[in-house]
């Protein structure tokens, strides 16, 4: 079974990979990011302490952020996300649909 902390890696390698042909669309990567980063919030929210310490410690690394997302960050990202309002929340779907189709 997959761990929290290793499906976000998983999420951010591929969008990583993505990160030259989504600069051509002018692609903001950290809102991008952090958008696979609350949707993995929320799917794991139900963790607790050790799966969920690692996730947030993660967040802090991946997201070159010395603070947490505030609460208010996280719903407005996760309300664009699930509208796919934006560019990134529409690529943001994809990465999350296609996700367990890729074999590491």
């Amino acid at each position: 079974m997959v761990t929290a902390q290793e499906q976000t890696e998983k999420l951010w390698l591929v969008a990583k990979r993505m990160e030259p042909h989504l600069a051509r669309r002018q692609a903001k990567m950290d809102k991008l990011l952090n958008m696979l980063l609350v949707h993995e919030l929320v799917s794991h929210g139900g963790e607790t302490g050790q799966n969920a310490a690692p996730l947030k410690g993660a967040i802090q690394t991946r997201a070159g952020r010395s603070d947490l997302l505030t609460h208010e960050e996280q719903e407005q990202l996760w309300k664009e996300l699930c509208s796919k309002e934006s560019y990134e929340a529409k690529v943001a779907q994809a990465i999350i649909h296609m996700s367990d189709q890729i074999k590491w």
